[in-house]
């Protein structure tokens, strides 16, 4: 059904450039903040109903011991670090019907999109129904489509609009698949690192399989577009 969304968008802006005159090639940039990070991209007119979106979008921000110190219960893991990474390449094309600012979009976003989480402190957890004594935590948490579907509306039409400088707003979901997560930790026992390398195992296969129906991410920005 995606594919299918993005084949009408290429069907209809295949006829949109057909019955368009005006010459190709005018473009505008544009800077935006969002839900995939802080970002540029440049936009090309093919034609004042259609155009092409090239851009990217980056943030990184590490969240300090986020774990509770558990109250001296086993549970709660005493001292975590997060890191979230967001790094993503859109391929975008952009059908303004009625030649009007509003667009329906649809492309790719190709993206690192991905939470680790570290932790180098000795302390006991519980994993399973069993409590080890660990160092070394290491997890991730990332996703199966690296090359992502996307589909979405928005406002803006940076190469034809009449003023140099206007707004610009993109609303739409990025399918980037099944989560996938990745977790490891050092037992200070090695005798029993086998036995707690088959819990984590269980513990993610838990954890996929809550998360199974996250397939989507909402995609949302606003940003200043400026005409050259």
């Amino acid at each position: 059904m995606r594919s299918g969304l993005i084949g009408c968008l290429a069907a209809v802006s295949l006829v949109a450039f057909a019955g368009s005159a005006p010459a190709a090639g005018e473009m505008g940039i544009t800077v935006k903040g969002g839900t995939l990070g802080v970002g540029a991209e440049l936009t090309v007119g093919v034609t004042e109903m259609l155009n092409v979106r090239v851009g990217g979008n980056y943030f990184t921000w590490t969240f300090e011991n986020v774990a509770d110190d558990g109250e001296g219960e086993v549970t709660e893991i005493d001292e975590l670090d997060l890191e979230l990474d967001l790094r993503s390449v859109s391929l975008l094309l952009d059908l303004h019907p009625w030649d009007t600012p509003f667009r329906i979009t649809g492309g790719v976003i190709i993206h690192n999109n991905e939470v680790a989480a570290t932790s180098d402190s000795v302390q006991r957890v519980e994993v399973g129904d069993r409590v080890y004594t660990v160092s070394n935590i290491r997890g991730s948490l990332t996703f199966g489509n690296k090359i992502a579907p996307y589909v979405g509306i928005g406002y803006g039409n940076a190469p034809w609009d009449d003023s140099r400088w206007h707004f610009a707003l993109d609303i739409g979901v990025m399918f980037h698949g099944d989560p996938e997560i990745d977790l490891s930790a050092t037992a200070n026992d090695p005798l029993l690192q086998t036995l707690l390398d088959w819990d984590i195992e269980q513990e993610i296969l838990e954890a996929e399989a809550d998360t199974e129906d996250f397939t989507m991410y909402p995609v949302v920005s606003v940003g200043l577009s400026y005409r050259f």
